[in-house]
C-alpha cells in the first residue's frame, strides 16, 4: 500500500501537478477508450459492408466479426466503469479530499491548525493561500481580541468614571440649588442692607449737620461761660471790697458805740456835777441830760447798725462763700463744657469720617448688591449647566455600558473562531473543563437527593453583608470548596466558583469564607460566602447567560475591575446557575 501511495504521488507530482492535468488524466482514459471503440466500430462496419457487397453476411468471417461486436458491447462498459471509477477515485483523492478538508477547517472556525495537503496543484496553492490568510486572521482576531479587552476595560473605567461623575453632577446641582438659593436670599439681603445703609447715610448726614451745629451751640456756649465766669470772678472781688469795708464800718460803728458809752459817762457824770452846783448847775443839767439822751439814741442806732451790720456781713459772708461755690462749679462746668467741645468737635470729626466712609459703604454695597445679584444669575447658570452635565454623563454612561455590552459580543463573537494562541482561548478551554468537573459534581449531589435547586434563601441574623442558607450550603461548603481551590490555582484566577440563577453562592474559597467579624469593611473581603450577588447588570447576565460563554468587564464590589467569565452549568437537563471566574485584564492584554 505505501508503495501504491508512493507511486501515486511520484505520478501527481511529475505529471498531474495541476488541476487541469488531474480532469485530462481522468478524462484521457475514457477518450482514448472511446477513439479505440470507435475506430474498431468503424473497422467492422466497413468490414461488414464489403461482405455484404459480396453476399456473404452468413459466413463464418461475418459471424465472427459480430461475435466480436457483441464481446466488444459488454466488455466496453465494464471497461467505462472500471475507466470511470479509477478517475472518480483520482479525482476524490486529488480534488474531492483536499477541497472538503477546506471547506470543513473554513466551516468549522478552525484557525488553528494549517492545512496540510499532498497534492502538488492549485488546491494545495489554494491551501497554502488559507493558511497564509489564517496565519492573518490569527493575528488579526489576537488582536481584536486584545483589543476588544481593552476597550471593554477602558469602557469600564469610564462608566465608573461617567456614573461617578453623574453623581458628582447630581450632587453639584443639588448644591448648586442650594448657592443659587442662597444667593438670592444674600441678594435680597444685601438689597436690604443698601436700603438700610442709605437710610442711615441720610440718617447720619442729618445728625452731622445737627452735631455741626450743636458744636457751634457749644462754642458759644463756652464763650458765654467764660464770659459769665469773668464777670463772677469780678463780683466776688466786689463783695470781698465790700466785706472788708462792711468790717471797717463795723469798726467805726464800735469807735461810735464806744464814744456813746463815754459820752453817756459823761453826761452822766455832768449830772452829778450839775446836781451838785445847784441851781447854776441846772441849764448844765438840762444839757448834760440831753446829751445822755443822745448818747442813749447813739447807742441804740450803734447797736442797731452794729446788729444790721453783723447781719449783712453774715450775708456778705454767705454771698462771698456762695459766689466762690459758683465760681468753682462755673470753672468745673467751664471745664466739662470745654472738654465736651473737644469731645464734640472730635465726633463731629468721627461723624464726617464715618459719613465719608458710611458714603463708601454705601456705595461698596451697592456694588455689592450688583455683583450678589450677577452672582445669582450665574448660579442659575451654573445649576442649568449641572443639570445638562448630568444628563450628558447619564447618556454617557448609557452609552459606555452598551458599548462594553458590544465589546462583549465582539468577544463572544471573535472567541468562537479557534486561533490556536491567545490565553483567553486557552483559559476558555480549561475553564470549559472545570465547568464539566463541577457540573458532573453537583448532578451527583443531586442525584443522592441534595435538593440542589432550593431557592427558599433564609437570612442569617445580624450579617453585614446579608447573608443566607439554603438546604445545600453545608454540603456544597464540604463537597465543593476544594474543587473551586483547585479550579482557582489551576486557571491563576482571582476566582472561580458556582453560582446558581439568582446570584447565590454558597461557599467560597478558603481564606474568603471566614465567620464573619462584625466589621463591614473587613467581612466585605473575608467572608463572602453564603451571600447573593445579583445587584448589578454584570452579576444578573453571568448567572443567567445560556451561551457557550460569557466574558465580562466589571468593577467588583471591591474596587478591582476584572475579566468574568461565565459558563452555564445544567442539572438534569435545568439551567441550575454558572461557573464564574475571575481574571486581571492585563493578563489578556499582553501579547
Amino acid at each position: 500500500m505505501r508503495m501504491i501511495t508512493a507511486l501515486y504521488r511520484l505520478v501527481e507530482r511529475t505529471f498531474f501537478h495541476s488541476l487541469l492535468r488531474k480532469i485530462l488524466g481522468c478524462m484521457l482514459p475514457i477518450f482514448a477508450m472511446l477513439l479505440v471503440l470507435s475506430a474498431y466500430t468503424l473497422h467492422l462496419a466497413r468490414t461488414l459492408s464489403a461482405l455484404a457487397a459480396k453476399g456473404a453476411l452468413g459466413s463464418p468471417e461475418a459471424q465472427a466479426l459480430l461475435a466480436r461486436a457483441e464481446t466488444l458491447a459488454f466488455a466496453i462498459p465494464a471497461l467505462a466503469l472500471v475507466l470511470g471509477t479509477g478517475a472518480f477515485i483520482t479525482f476524490h483523492l486529488s480534488v474531492a479530499l483536499p477541497l472538503r478538508k477546506i471547506a470543513t477547517t473554513i466551516q468549522g472556525g478552525d484557525f488553528s491548525r494549517d492545512i496540510t495537503l499532498e497534492t502538488h496543484d492549485e488546491i494545495r496553492g489554494l491551501a497554502d493561500g488559507f493558511n497564509r490568510f489564517a496565519g492573518e486572521i490569527r493575528n488579526i482576531l489576537d488582536h481584536s481580541k486584545r483589543l476588544g479587552l481593552s476597550i471593554a476595560v477602558g469602557s469600564t473605567r469610564t462608566t465608573k468614571l461617567a456614573s461617578d461623575a453623574a453623581s458628582d453632577a447630581q450632587h453639584q446641582g443639588q448644591l448648586s440649588e442650594r448657592i443659587t438659593r442662597t444667593s438670592q436670599e444674600v441678594a435680597e439681603a444685601v438689597g436690604d442692607v443698601a436700603q438700610v445703609t442709605g437710610r442711615v447715610a441720610d440718617s447720619t448726614l442729618e445728625n452731622l449737620e445737627a452735631a455741626r451745629a450743636t458744636r457751634i451751640d457749644l462754642a458759644e456756649a463756652g464763650t458765654g461761660m467764660a464770659a459769665t465766669h469773668d464777670r463772677l470772678v469780678d463780683f466776688a472781688e466786689l463783695v470781698a471790697r465790700l466785706n472788708e469795708r462792711s468790717e471797717r464800718i463795723s469798726d467805726v460803728v464800735r469807735l461810735i458805740e464806744g464814744v456813746a458809752g463815754q459820752t453817756k459817762l459823761l453826761a452822766l457824770n455832768a449830772s452829778i456835777e450839775a446836781a451838785h452846783a445847784g441851781e447854776a448847775g441846772k441849764g448844765f443839767a438840762v444839757v448834760a441830760d440831753e446829751v445822755r439822751k443822745l448818747s442813749e439814741s447813739v447807742g441804740e442806732a450803734a447797736e442797731e447798725i452794729s446788729h444790721n451790720l453783723g447781719g449783712m456781713l453774715q450775708d456778705v459772708a454767705r454771698t462771698s462763700q456762695g459766689i466762690q461755690v459758683l465760681t468753682a462749679d462755673f470753672q468745673s462746668t467751664s471745664t466739662t463744657l470745654d472738654r465736651a467741645s473737644e469731645h464734640f468737635v472730635k465726633l463731629v470729626g468721627d461723624f464726617e469720617e464715618n459719613t465719608a466712609q458710611l458714603t463708601v459703604a454705601t456705595s461698596s454695597v451697592k456694588g455689592i448688591s450688583d455683583t450678589s445679584a450677577a452672582i445669582h444669575r450665574q448660579a442659575e447658570d451654573i445649576r442649568g449647566l449641572s443639570a445638562v452635565a448630568e444628563e450628558r454623563l447619564q447618556e454617557s454612561t448609557r452609552f459606555s455600558t452598551e458599548m462594553n455590552r458590544a465589546t462583549e459580543k465582539l468577544l463572544e463573537l471573535v472567541s468562537r473562531f479557534r486561533t490556536g494562541t491567545g490565553e483567553l482561548e486557552s483559559v476558555i478551554h480549561r475553564a470549559t473543563g472545570w465547568r464539566d468537573t463541577l457540573q458532573a459534581r453537583i448532578q451527583l449531589l443531586a442525584d443522592r437527593g441534595v435538593n440542589v435547586f432550593d431557592r427558599d434563601y433564609r437570612p442569617v441574623p445580624d450579617t453585614n453583608p446579608q447573608k443566607f442558607l439554603t438546604s445545600y450550603a453545608l454540603v456544597f461548603a464540604k463537597e465543593l470548596q476544594p474543587l473551586f481551590d483547585e479550579a482557582r490555582k489551576d486557571l491563576g484566577s482571582t476566582y472561580a466558583v458556582a453560582l446558581d440563577v439568582n446570584g447565590y453562592l454558597a461557599i467560597h474559597h478558603a481564606g474568603v469564607s471566614e465567620p464573619m467579624t462584625g466589621d463591614p469593611k473587613v467581612d466585605l473581603l473575608k467572608s463572602r460566602h453564603q451571600r447573593i450577588y445579583f445587584n448589578v447588570e454584570t452579576e444578573k447576565r453571568r448567572s443567567r447567560n445560556t451561551e457557550p460563554f460569557l466574558f465580562q468587564t466589571y468593577m467588583r464590589d471591591t474596587g478591582e475591575i476584572l475579566n468574568d467569565l461565565s459558563l452555564p452549568i445544567h442539572i438534569a437537563g435545568k439551567h441550575w446557575g454558572a461557573i464564574v471566574t475571575g481574571f486581571n485584564p492585563d493578563r489578556f492584554l499582553q501579547g
